[in-house]
């Protein structure tokens, strides 16, 4: 019998609160390497067990098959594949699909009964035309999406596929704080490289001669000539594999090879958790790649105290947006690693604190900021979420309203008011989600206290700690809720 870990089993729970609400859309997102598989099979044994047909659907074959063994591990039920010239039976309860097979003509159609669950692996991908297409047609009353990035690189609305929002959120640095994941380490080792156009080969090459690298190296380069290039100039224990050239993946994962190379091949469907070191050597301008990349190198091993992680496109992409618990804090710290000081290996984690330290320090200049150019009059009517967020327009302009769930998880966690809840969008709620929660982390007082304090017309109470909130109130209790006056002047 498989043990769930603590978070897995939260994951769990927040799924059936969720279906227990009536939401039947909704995302679950965890760290690449946090045991998503587990969570998969276990939602799908009580389903069946409910009565309920379950299809997990994957992208990619290797992951048809390898979520189809956990499923039969898990629930002891034989599990159909629906994959190519693999047709699963007509009475089959446990399905696991390639969405490239779906997307043909009346495949989809075959699998849909009123009880189904679907379970849609990487469901970031769900936006693209063809996964919705999948969806729609499979037109089931309940779907579960998990993902390591539940927002987008390009700016599209993931409300559209997923209206329910996150429901659960485990992202990469919790899971390395609570020890089950392995630590990184950082290296920034800027060559220009085919970033630029130029070819880096032997520049990277020679950091493998030098000993910058680890024992079980995994190389991720723009093209499959670079790869085999790369292995040649790296020389004995070093090979490239594509779709088409395999052997040498289990080579390196029996030990034979110390380094394997590749462009994209390996950045989903594979684990072997003895990978110690990860090579960018290629620009990783989006989120999920990046993630996924690295994340070939989180699992645990016995012997393995961290994964580096060397990067040769000269920042290490976008640090803050694999690290971030929420999209807000992300753009929010964005930018902020300053790649030039760091020299030699350094710990991600550590980093990722000092970089939380600065955008600590420029949210509360820009609040102060923000401050001094409000007159009194603006003060008077001051709403604290245009203080919090200083609302940019793109936020509110999004057609899909907010879902009940991301609105329950407003009004409970920060005390927004059902009148706040008017035009506001999906998109601006995951935003405000992210920028109450630095109030949090700023120790500054909540939405719910600024109200208050501006219905008395109090002044500077936008900068208060929490402490200071609770004294004024005390204060004000005292004097029979009636304005104290001292607090009415800046």
């Amino acid at each position: 019998m498989i043990k769930l870990r603590p978070y897995q089993k939260n994951a769990i729970k927040a799924a059936y609160d969720a279906i227990r609400a009536d939401k039947r859309k909704f995302l679950l997102s965890l760290a690449t390497g946090a045991g998503k598989s587990i969570i998969i099979a276990s939602i799908a044994k009580d389903a069946i067990s409910k009565g309920m047909r379950v299809v997990v659907i994957t992208n990619a074959e290797t992951l048809c098959f390898q979520i189809a063994e956990t499923l039969e591990k898990v629930t002891g039920l034989d599990c159909c594949i629906e994959k190519a010239a693999q047709v699963s039976k007509a009475d089959s309860v446990l399905i696991s699909a390639s969405v490239q097979s779906l997307s043909a003509p009346g495949r989809a159609e075959r699998l849909h009964t009123d009880n189904t669950l679907i379970i849609f692996d990487e469901a970031h991908m769900a936006l693209a035309e063809t996964y919705s297409d999948v969806l729609e047609r499979l037109n089931a009353k309940y779907m579960i999406g998990f993902t390591a990035t539940p927002f987008r690189a390009d700016d599209t609305p993931m409300a559209g596929v997923w209206p329910d929002g996150v429901v659960f959120s485990y992202n990469i640095m919790q899971a390395i704080k609570d020890g089950y994941l392995t630590p990184l380490k950082g290296l920034l080792r800027s060559h220009g490289g085919w970033v630029k156009g130029d070819n880096c080969i032997e520049a990277i090459a020679n950091d493998y001669r030098k000993g910058l690298w680890r024992k079980a190296n995994v190389v991720f380069v723009p093209l499959l000539q670079h790869a085999e290039d790369l292995a040649s100039a790296i020389g004995e224990g070093a090979d490239w594999v594509s779709a088409d050239r395999r052997q040498p993946i289990k080579e390196f994962e029996d030990g034979k090879l110390h380094t394997i190379i590749t462009s994209t091949l390996l950045v989903t469907g594979w684990d072997c958790p003895r990978v110690d070191c990860i090579v960018l050597a290629r620009s990783m301008d989006s989120l999920v790649m990046l993630s996924q990349s690295v994340g070939r190198g989180t699992r645990l091993y016995d012997g393995k105290d961290d994964c580096l992680v060397i990067d040769y496109s000269g920042d290490l992409i976008n640090l803050a947006s694999i690290m971030a618990p929420n999209e807000g804090t992300a753009k929010s710290v964005a930018g902020l690693f300053d790649a030039p000081d760091m020299d030699g290996e350094f710990d991600i984690l550590d980093a990722w604190d000092q970089i939380q330290e600065d955008s600590d320090r420029q949210e509360r200049d820009r609040l102060e900021t923000l401050l001094n150019r409000r007159s009194e009059e603006m003060l008077e009517t001051f709403d604290p979420l245009n203080i919090q967020i200083s609302i940019d327009s793109r936020w509110g302009t999004e057609d899909v309203l907010v879902s009940d769930m991301t609105w329950d998880f407003l009004r409970t966690r920060f005390g927004l008011f059902d009148k706040d809840r008017k035009n506001l969008s999906e998109r601006f709620a995951q935003y405000l989600i992210g920028a109450l929660g630095n109030r949090e982390r700023l120790g500054l007082c909540s939405y719910k206290q600024c109200k208050k304090f501006a219905s008395l017309k109090y002044k500077g109470f936008e900068l208060w700690t929490k402490e200071k909130a609770k004294k004024v109130m005390m204060e004000t209790i005292e004097n029979r809720f009636r304005p104290i006056k001292r607090y009415q002047v800046n």
